[in-house]
């Protein structure tokens, strides 16, 4: 097994990615559009990552997914692929949030980052986020969560200064944050604030290299709410029919 190498695989959202990268570089790096595919079309991006590396699934130091909050059904499709390439390879495994792996697509922001997803029907995952120079990563001031765009806009707006809004959640209710966050806010435009596999993958690597691994069998989805399966089953309790 070669040292320092990750395959990372981000299905969060409507435009994923499988990337391999090292502390040093991007190795590879492959786009695929989620909406459209299922498993088997993610284990071909693999398979061709892989290929464009050079590199076989033994020559990697471990494997990376981005967990979420994001997409169920991207979700629930990324983290079967990787836990069925765990269950066939002795990798470890890092499961990284997908606020936080977006966040870095802006790091060393000089303002506070809120990374905003849509989560459909009326709501977004939120966090916001400060980047601190001295550890070189981001300390949250709003902890990840789901939110309609209204409270998460009113609190991002306590935050004093320019703020910048990055994601597909923070576009699809842009009018709602211009509403309470006001001249200050600043959006990134719409590339900026897609979720990459490379930084999953970045951030998988700095996970494996503490310790901070994940035990594919139990290794669930970050969903941050209920789906909407156990919404339905909670409102047939609610009303006696379960």
């Amino acid at each position: 097994m070669t040292e320092g190498f990750v395959l990372a695989v981000e299905t969060a959202t409507q435009t994923g990615s499988v990337a391999i990268v090292s502390r040093e570089k991007l190795v590879a790096e492959i786009t695929l559009a989620v909406g459209l595919t299922h498993g088997e079309r993610v284990l071909g991006a693999i398979d061709r990552v892989l290929q464009d590396a050079g590199m076989g699934v033994a020559d990697l130091a471990g494997l990376a997914v981005s967990a979420g909050p994001g997409s169920f059904t991207g979700l629930r499709i990324g983290l079967a692929t990787v836990k069925g390439l765990a269950e066939a390879h002795p990798l470890p495994v890092a499961a990284v949030p997908t606020l936080e792996a977006l966040a870095w697509n802006v790091a060393a922001a000089a303002h506070p980052v809120a990374a905003i997803l849509d989560a459909k029907k009326g709501e977004v995952y939120g966090v916001l986020l400060a980047w601190e120079e001295d550890r070189a990563g981001w300390r949250p001031l709003i902890e990840e969560g789901s939110f309609t765009p209204e409270d998460f806009g009113d609190r991002v707006a306590a935050t004093p200064g320019p703020l910048l809004l990055l994601g597909e959640g923070a576009l699809a209710y842009r009018r709602i944050f211009e509403a309470r966050v006001g001249t200050r806010a600043r959006f990134m435009p719409g590339p900026v604030g897609q979720p990459r596999a490379t930084w999953v993958g970045w951030l998988g690597l700095e996970r494996i290299a503490r310790g901070e691994v994940e035990d594919p069998v139990t290794l669930v989805p970050r969903y941050l709410r209920p789906s909407e399966a156990e919404r339905a089953r909670a409102r047939r309790i609610a009303g006696g029919l379960g």
